[in-house]
């Protein structure tokens, strides 16, 4: 939703397809940011009822980060597939969350990894054993 939402706004575009080839990457980076310029930013929700604020560029609504009450205050998302990341050392991908909204069969030709997805009868969430110790929700968790 976030990407095709601020691709309509003028923000990235060309991102793939939800659901076909490589997942998004989503990095988490502590939440102690030193902004220049403040004035170009602007928070935002893509919908009223929704937890999580968005911060994006003013001039092209490019995303830039996402803070959530589940981070607790201690760390952002960023999508580097949204806006380019030049500081950042690349990382390996170390879990998979909402798996279940991907089709099996485009899951099946990717590395397996730690999965985390919300049952949608039920609300509740679902973790594979691994995934608690091996990713950064995990860390997060444990951290709160």
């Amino acid at each position: 939703q976030k990407s095709h939402h601020f691709a309509t706004q003028g923000g990235a575009t060309g991102l793939a397809e939800h659901g076909k080839g490589r997942p998004l990457r989503l990095y988490y980076f502590p939440a102690k940011l030193q902004v220049d310029g403040s004035e170009h930013l602007a928070f935002n929700r893509l919908r009223e009822s929704s937890l999580s604020v968005n911060c994006v560029a003013r001039c092209c609504q490019s995303l830039l980060f996402v803070d959530s009450p589940f981070y607790y205050g201690k760390v952002v998302m960023v999508f580097p597939d949204f806006c380019g990341l030049s500081s950042a050392e690349a990382v390996e991908p170390c879990g998979r969350a909402f798996s279940q909204d991907w089709p099996r069969a485009e899951l099946a030709g990717l590395e397996p990894l730690p999965e985390f997805y919300i049952d949608h009868a039920s609300g509740k969430p679902v973790a594979s054993e691994a995934f608690g110790t091996a990713t950064a929700q995990g860390k997060l968790a444990a951290a709160a």
